[in-house]
């Protein structure tokens, strides 16, 4: 394989020797945000203007973008004929899509606000400290390792290796069998081996990593979490399909520096909520028919 390889090699090479020095490519001018990229019905388009309208877009939009820039560009043509047309139809100008139309540009315009408001507020970095001060505890961390023991509630089911899962009821006996063992002393790897069925977890000897207490988890299962002391093991917590046993090796507490970025959007987002709430709380609604916004009765 190798000898083909070479050999193909060499006759790329001697066939590229052959070919004379004034046929090969010029090299690639580089593109400033004045090059033109393209011309649409006549219009220069620039490279500025192609960032500018890719910028203003979407994540998801501008991630189609970076997959085919030219299939985008025509896309986006489209959508600007399509547009006129309905313009020149006075489509805009007839229900429902007159509704359609004032309804997205206040959500726009609505968002705009928002960020705008966001940024813009008054947060200086004397406040991030001040705040971070206040509120250590909630940048603290909990490294965690767990003992995982599923249920199923359907009656009769069977997982991929064909073995009849626990029900509810066993999975609750053998959590607090798990439990009671390491509150006697058993190693909490050998108890992991024994009862846990998370494979990745398992395979480590229960490590899970660490759960930050600001973490976006339901507030009853970081209860369960931070509730237990380090070097403790908390009593079986039942989450969605199976049974919890979290054993905290230790809390560890984020420093100023590590954290200042969320701190920072912590501080903006409880000014923008104070803010937000006033422009609410000035809305003033009077109901005159109460039975016109009644909800629906349950059938």
């Amino acid at each position: 394989m190798k000898s083909t390889l070479f050999c193909v090699c060499f006759a790329s090479v001697a066939l590229w020797a052959q070919i004379p020095p004034t046929t090969a490519a010029p090299p690639v001018a580089a593109i400033t945000p004045d090059t033109v990229v393209a011309t649409i019905d006549g219009k220069k388009l620039t490279a500025r203007d192609v960032q500018k309208l890719v910028g203003a877009l979407p994540p998801q939009n501008q991630q189609h973008f970076a997959n085919d820039p030219k299939e985008f560009l025509r896309q986006r043509v489209l959508l600007e004929k399509l547009s006129a047309m309905g313009e020149q139809k006075k489509l805009d100008q007839q229900s429902p899509y007159k509704e359609r139309i004032d309804y997205n540009r206040q959500l726009i315009l609505s968002q705009a606000v928002v960020e705008n408001q966001f940024e813009s507020l008054p947060a200086p970095e004397s406040e991030w400290k001040a705040f971070y001060e206040k509120n250590k505890s909630m940048f603290s961390e909990a490294k965690l390792r767990v003992v995982y023991i599923p249920f199923n509630v359907r009656p009769n089911a069977a997982d991929q290796s064909g073995a009849k899962p626990l029900t509810e009821a066993e999975a609750k006996a053998q959590a607090d069998a798990a439990l009671a063992e390491i509150r006697k002393g058993t190693d909490f790897s050998a108890v992991v081996k024994k009862y846990s069925k998370d494979p990745v977890s398992a395979a480590k000897g229960g490590d899970f990593g660490s759960v930050k207490r600001s973490a976006d988890l339901p507030p009853d299962l970081k209860n369960a979490i931070f509730s237990t002391k380090a070097g403790e093991t908390s009593a079986p917590f039942r989450h969605t399909n199976g049974y919890y046993l979290f054993n905290v090796v230790s809390y560890n507490d984020a420093t100023y520096d590590q954290v200042k970025g969320e701190v920072e959007r912590l501080v903006r987002q409880g000014k923008f909520n104070t803010w937000l709430e006033g422009v609410r709380s000035g809305i003033e609604i009077k109901i005159e028919n109460e039975a016109f916004f009644a909800k629906p009765k349950a059938k």
